[in-house]
Formats: structure tokens, sequence, C-alpha cells
């Protein structure tokens, strides 16, 4: 058989520069550490026990991090002249469990759906139901269950009236039912937004739907799971409400819907949450933070999304301007405003381990001045309690006549969207990024002995990538990329824990005996 990991004599090479590094830097651990280096490979452990000790050493002397973010290239799904995608208020795209990614936009009034089954592969393109001369806006879809995924769009059935209408696919996009109606046939319904649940513990997986009622300034809201399909509970808005671009999230059994409102001579935020999956609601309420330049819950456009512990994001604008709230305890209370940056419609999401991105136009100057605007992002590991932004993506100060931006991510992934318009015709571009934790080239999710065996095989080489030990990124595996690793120890990415973890003895001696047995040469 083929070697796959390192021997000792290519061990004991790193640790040779590990132990310089060391002494280099005024850290004399490796001096009262003696590594030796043998002709030929050791029958005994103590070389190994040697090495772990100054893995240990590199653990405790080296700065963690919780998260990496490996961007691809930049790819381009469609163009046309007529691009567009939903945006703020709901996903575009999905990944499904097996990292699959689904995407609807809208292209010359026509409903798209594409996939993308394995990295670096191509998109497949389809049409799906493309009504004769009728309308579709704003498409959205979402993930219900491990295998179900539910597209939703309005589409204009005549002048002056929408329906949301929707269909599934139980396949993972192979096959795709007829379109239904969702919303009543005798009122206008737009601005869908769609969110999904795994529903309550040992129930059934459900989605959750909202639309704006153009006619009487209302919002509707539905829920649907594969054996009851849709049931629409009364509307939580107050009778007296004015509403409008609602926004909807759902995680187990509670719901939150947020949106704009104008009862007032001021358009402010409310929202409402149920607790039941949409059967009852608890009252419609102001939001009741307040920013110089929002005072008294003054905005627009809201998105909303659950951090893993139950957390409420709302996200939202005024005055070019995007905003980001939290509540901790299950929206009775809001955190003061957050200033994200310039622009408009900001949009959220938050994968299960707490990573979440933010994303919306930013810009200074004319709203109705494309040419100005760039892709505003804002990056975050901890649900957003602290950010990198508000430029994330890479490139994006720099490139303008952005539209639509968005963003959806997961455990281990991040997928950008945007409607680059500064072609000509405009395209629909897509940038994903693998998340994983610092050291771990393998993309197994932990950091352990394999990765070590990367690291050690290409140590000191340089033209080197993330999966080949060079985790700076500064195109040489060496001592720093060494040091990462061992900041990361045994960090899993299911967890989110990336903090530096001390082994107890028994670890040691267990790490040292697979160290050893996975550098021998294997031979066929």
């Amino acid at each position: 058989m083929k070697q796959t990991v390192p021997n000792i004599k290519i061990l004991c090479r790193v640790l040779g520069h590990v132990e310089n590094n060391l002494m280099h830097t005024q850290v004399y651990v490796a001096k009262a550490i003696n590594v030796k280096c043998f002709e030929q490979e050791p029958k005994h452990l103590l070389p190994i026990l040697r090495m772990v000790v100054v893995l240990l050493a590199l653990m405790i002397l080296a700065t963690s991090s919780s998260a990496a973010v490996i961007w691809q290239d930049v790819e381009s799904v469609a163009s046309s002249d007529e691009l567009s995608v939903a945006f703020n208020n709901t996903k575009i795209a999905v990944r499904d469990r097996d990292g699959k990614l689904h995407l609807v936009w809208k292209d010359e009034n026509k409903l798209r759906y594409g996939y993308k089954e394995e990295e670096g592969g191509e998109w497949t393109i389809q049409p799906l139901f493309s009504a004769e001369s009728k309308t579709v806006f704003k498409p959205t879809i979402t993930l219900v269950g491990d295998s179900t995924v539910l597209i939703a769009w309005s589409e204009q059935v005549e002048p002056g009236q929408h329906r949301i209408k929707f269909t599934t696919s139980d396949d993972l996009g192979v096959n795709w039912t007829i379109p239904s109606w969702v919303s009543p046939s005798d009122i206008d319904a737009r601005s869908v937004s769609l969110s999904a649940s795994s529903g309550a513990l040992g129930g059934e997986p459900f989605a959750a739907i909202s639309w704006h009622n153009f006619d009487n300034s209302t919002v509707g809201v539905s829920t649907w799971n594969n054996t009851s399909g849709w049931t629409t509970p009364p509307s939580p808005i107050d009778p007296h409400g004015v509403a409008q671009d609602a926004a909807i999230a759902a995680q187990d059994q509670t719901l939150i819907l947020t949106w704009e409102d104008n009862r007032t001579a001021q358009t402010q935020i409310r929202y409402a949450v149920s607790s039941d999956s949409g059967a009852n609601w608890g009252s419609d309420t102001l939001l009741g933070v307040s920013w110089v330049g929002a005072l008294n819950s003054q905005g627009g456009d809201p998105s909303a999304a659950f951090g893993p512990d139950g957390q409420i994001l709302l996200g939202y604008q005024h005055q070019q301007s995007v905003f980001l709230v939290r509540s901790d305890d299950n929206g009775n209370t809001f955190s003061e405003l957050r200033d994200m940056g310039n622009g408009l419609f900001l949009h959220l999401d938050i994968a299960p381990n707490g990573t979440a991105i933010a994303v919306w136009e930013e810009f200074q100057g004319d709203l109705h001045d494309d040419s100005i605007k760039r892709f505003g992002s804002a990056f975050s590991t901890d649900v957003l309690e602290s950010s990198d932004g508000p430029f994330f993506v890479p490139g994006s100060i720099s490139n303008f006549s952005i539209a639509y931006p968005a963003g959806v991510v997961d455990n281990d992934w991040l997928d950008v969207f945007w409607v680059d318009q500064a072609e000509m015709p405009s395209v629909l571009r897509h940038r994903a990024a693998k998340l994983t934790i610092p050291g771990d080239a393998n993309f197994d999710g932990i950091v352990d002995v394999a990765d070590l065996g990367i690291l050690g095989e290409n140590f000191n080489a340089n033209d080197m990538q993330w999966n080949t030990g060079d985790f700076n990124l500064d195109g040489m595996t060496d001592v720093a990329d060494l040091g990462i690793l061992g900041a990361n120890w045994t960090a899993s990415q299911t967890t989110g824990n990336a903090s530096v973890l001390i082994p107890e003895p028994t670890t040691l001696s267990l790490l040292a005996m697979s160290v050893l047995l996975v550098g021998r040469r294997r031979r066929s």
C-alpha cells in the first residue's frame, strides 16, 4: 500500500524546525525536551512522547481561532437582462444534508431553479412551471426535514392581484409537484417570506410562510408539513395595524414574525411570537428600541433569524443605515441597536453552530443609483455578538453596481449571491466558502493526528494550500501552521469549540501510540 501519512523521520524533521523556532523566540521548552532524530525508525515511544510535549507547548503558545473561511472562486450562475432574486426577508438558496446547493431566482418574469451537487461542479439549471405570460416575484426556498425542498413565490394572476404559489420535491430537486396555491383567491398576496423548522421533539418538521395582504395592509401566515399540508391560523397583527414587508423565522415550535408598520405617523418595526408552531400568537408588539438615527423603533424591511440557543435576531434599515437587535428571552426584550453600516435591505442567516452572516446593499448617496452599490457583509462565529465587516466578502469593497445581495450559511458552508449589474447583460454570481476549524486540513470537523500527518508530509514546502497544511494561507507549510494546529488540537466543528484543550496523561499516551502507528511506513 502507498504511504499516506509521514513516518517518524518526517515528523522528527518537523520537530527540529519547531525546536529552532522555540529557541529563537526565547522559549526554552525544546531545550528541556532535547529532541533527537534517528537514522532508523525507533522501536520505542520516547521520540513520540517528546513530539507530543512539543505539540502541547505549541498549544499553549499559539492563539486559537474559532473558524476558518476558505473561499472558492467566484462563479457565474446565469446571465440575463432581467435577472433578480428575492432578498432581505427570505432565503434564495439552501444546502441539503449531502451538501447539494439549491437556488431559485427570477429571469424574464419566470421562475428558475438551479442546483450544484459537488464542490467545483457545474450548475444545472431548470425552468420551473413557466406560467403563460404570468409574472413571478420573489421566489424563495427552504429545506423541510432531510429530503423535502419547498419553493414558494408570488405570481400575478391578473392586473392588481397576486397569489402565493408553492411546489415541493421529496427527492431533493429531481421531481417536483404540480404547483398549488397557498394564499386565498380573494386577496392580493405579495412579498413572500419562508422558513423551516425541525418541529417539536419527536414531531414532524414543518415550513412557515408569511405574505403581505396588499388589500387590507395585514400579513398572512401559514404552516405546512407533509402530512397535513397547509394550515392558516388567524393573523397575529392587530386590526389597527398597517403592515407590509414581513419576515418569518422558525425554530423548534417557536415562530417569530416581524414587519414594518405604518399605523402611526412613523414607519416602525413590530413583531409577534408563537410558541406552538403558529397555532396561537402573542401580542402585536412594538420593537421598543431606539438609536439617535432611528428613534422609537423606526425602520423598515426587517429580516429575522434564530440562534442555536433560541436567540432571536432582527435586522432592518432606517435612513440608509442597517441595524441589528437581539433578544435572549424569547422576544420579551431586545438589545440596543447595533449599527452594521450604510445601506439597505439587511438579510440574516444563522447556522446551527452559531456561525452567522449578514448581507446588505452598501452605499452612500442616491438609493436609485445602482452604480454606487456594493456588497455589504458581516461574518460571525458567535451569533453576531461580534462580527467581521462591513466588507467581509473578499473584493466587495472595490466592486460596484451590485444588486440583490443574499447569503446563506450552515455548519460547513457559507454561500453568497448577488446580481452583477456592471456586466451587460447582468450576471447572477455565486461565491462559496468552506467553513472549518483552523488546523483541520482534511475538513473532517476535528483537528487530530490525521491533520498533523498532512502537515508533516508537507512541512517547509512552498505553494501550499489549506488541505496541505497551510493554515495561515501564506503559501508555505511551516512552524506557524503547526502552531495553529496545536492551538486547536481536538477542537470540534460540530460544537464550535475551538478552545485550547490540554489532554490528560492517558490521552497523551494514546496520542503517542496513534502517531507511532500512523507514522510507520506502509508497504504493499
